[in-house]
């Protein structure tokens, strides 16, 4: 797809966006339906797009001469990136079974042999995690003491910076004589600047201790700050598209940019969870757990995090295992009556386990009706 294509998707994605975030301020201040009520119009909405897609899409099955297992693809996938370094970096070339060290491998090598590559998904990787970690923070950022502000203007007004900053971006790379690397440079500097405002209006502007109230002089000042950002992320997105068709090779471009999304994922994990722990995360581990309802997270609670991200990691790598076995047992004209057999057993066990929870957690409320009852 050519660039041009790119630019009215990422304006038209903000456009979309604004109206949400007004509908929802809207039934959120002026209908006073709780804060609640946007997830539940979403929850509406969701349904309505459930019913039109299957009504008006067609089903995409692609080419049945092209049709390849996940190994398959994957070693494919290794080869090609292979393919860009065998003059550059010496390889033992492994194929299937153990493409996936082959994969390993053509990574690191195409990495080493071009030190753009490992540039490109460090600068995509970082400044992705800011913009993700920017989503999470910046509602209390805005409101630390319980300050009444309209979340969805506020958002709307974000999404009309990213729109703006797309405009510029379409402007910027219009000019041949201006390189993209040239005017990135100075849209991270200024996201940078824009972020650390948080940390200058806490030492600059006098923190407000009344609880409630509208948005304070300081948040005020974030905001301004916010929207900036907002707008780098806006020339962001297109500007990184043109970079990653410069300097990434097509035919292992969605390959290496998943590779680049390890980093990111850890670091958003990291960073939101220091951040919703209000506490260094070693600290956290060495402090004993307090007998005290409410707090923070609890040791035991850090153990059993732990063993919940090890049981995520073992999720991510059940479904492309669960597809290849899938792929090789179950014939594929009745592939997906099979599945569907299945879910009955799954959705009645899912019920079972929910109904216990219910009870449990309602039992005491139980009790307490049956002795009302009987007394």
């Amino acid at each position: 797809m050519a660039l041009n294509n790119f630019l009215p998707i990422f304006l038209s994605n903000g456009l979309v966006a604004i109206v949400p975030g007004l509908f929802g301020n809207l039934l959120v201040d002026t209908m006073s339906l709780g804060p609640v009520s946007p997830f539940d119009a979403t929850a509406c909405f969701l349904a309505i797009g459930m019913a039109v897609i299957p009504s008006s899409w067609g089903e995409n099955y692609g080419d049945p001469s092209e049709n390849k297992d996940l190994l398959t693809q994957f070693n494919g996938a290794a080869v090609a990136i292979a393919s860009e370094i065998k003059n550059r970096l010496p390889i033992s070339y492994i194929t299937t079974p153990g493409c996936d060290v082959l994969l390993g491998f053509s990574l690191y090598g195409l990495c080493r042999s071009d030190e753009k590559i490992a540039l490109f998904g460090a600068i995509q990787s970082l400044f992705e995690g800011s913009m993700y970690t920017f989503v999470f923070l910046w509602t209390p950022a805005l409101s630390p003491n319980e300050e009444d502000i309209p979340h969805g203007f506020i958002f709307a007004t974000f999404m009309l910076a990213s729109i703006l900053g797309s405009t510029i971006a379409s402007r910027l790379m219009a000019r041949t004589s201006l390189r993209v690397e040239s005017y990135m440079q100075i849209v991270f500097v200024v996201s940078a600047a824009s972020l650390r405002l948080p940390i200058v209006t806490t030492f600059l502007v006098a923190p407000s201790k009344v609880e409630g109230g509208s948005i304070s002089f300081a948040g005020c000042i974030q905001l301004i700050g916010f929207c900036t950002f907002e707008a780098c992320v806006g020339i962001f997105w297109p500007s990184i598209v043109k970079m990653r068709s410069q300097y990434i090779p097509e035919e292992a471009r969605s390959t290496i940019m998943n590779f680049f999304c390890i980093p990111l994922n850890i670091f958003i994990v990291f960073v939101v969870s220091a951040a919703s722990l209000r506490l260094p995360i070693v600290t956290t581990f060495l402090v004993a757990p307090s007998k005290v309802e409410g707090g923070s997270i609890s040791f035991a609670g850090c153990i059993q995090l732990i063993g919940f991200c090890t049981f995520e990691a073992c999720v991510g790598i059940f479904w492309p295992s669960i597809v290849k076995m899938r792929s090789q047992y179950i014939p594929e004209e009745a592939r997906s009556t099979i599945m569907n057999f299945f879910r009955i057993p799954l959705n009645i066990f899912v019920c079972i386990v929910l109904y216990n929870v219910c009870l449990w957690t309602f039992y005491p409320l139980l009790l307490h009706l049956k002795t009302a009852l009987c007394s």
